[in-house]
């Protein structure tokens, strides 16, 4: 059996439905800005967003890929990738992995989790440890990199580093796991991202102030 393979905290998404009053709300996607610093091959990236928006889509989850070129010049950046991030935007790198890091070969990737519950949008994945567990577990790179990022994401969008025991937000992905297909969030975590964009929207909206009355 493949040594375990720990995903951590701190790599798209929108929501399950919210219910208010008994009526159904809108869901409220999410943008995920993905930059690939280390010259991943299209194709892998693109099996990693089909991966990642088909997870989301499972959860009830509206999200856009928006993915944003590295070493461009300005004029070059598609359109979104150079405007100030939106309230409902993250953004996730996928990089080589530090010579300085002291993580375990394991650990595909983090999440900057704000401890006073502030919003996050900065996410990490190593991209040449999950080419590593996917030759040692037998799954495409591509599909690894997307579940991997989806889990970050998740991190994001919950602001926390709960893990959970089945699903996408596991800890510990073995080489039997990786073969599984409950690659999901579950049913509290996707109301909890919901109630999570709300809350970013709201922070962000202006105040109105009333006069006169």
């Amino acid at each position: 059996m493949a040594k375990p393979v720990a995903v951590v905290a701190g790599l798209v998404g929108t929501l399950s439905v919210m219910q208010f009053a008994g009526a159904e709300s809108p869901r409220i996607p999410v943008i995920v800005r993905v930059s690939n610093n280390v010259g991943l091959p299209q194709h892998q990236m693109n099996t990693a967003r089909n991966t990642a928006l088909a997870i989301f889509r499972r959860s009830d989850i509206d999200a856009e890929w928006r993915e944003c070129p590295v070493g461009r010049s300005e004029s070059l950046i598609p359109t979104g990738c150079a405007d100030p991030l939106k309230p409902t935007e993250v953004v996730v790198r996928v990089i080589a992995t530090p010579s300085s890091s002291q993580s375990p070969d394991d650990v595909l990737g983090f999440s900057y989790i704000d401890k006073v519950g502030g919003p996050t949008v900065l996410a990490t994945v190593f991209a040449d440890k999950v080419a590593r567990i996917a030759t040692r577990t037998y799954v495409e790179p591509g599909t690894l990199l997307g579940r991997a990022l989806a889990h970050e994401v998740g991190h994001l969008l919950l602001g926390t580093t709960h893990h959970t025991t089945t699903g996408l937000m596991r800890a510990n992905w073995t080489g039997t796991q990786l073969q599984r297909l409950d690659w999901s969030f579950s049913p509290a975590d996707r109301r909890q991202m919901q109630r999570s964009l709300a809350a970013r929207l709201e922070a962000a909206a202006p105040a109105v102030v009333l006069a006169g009355l």
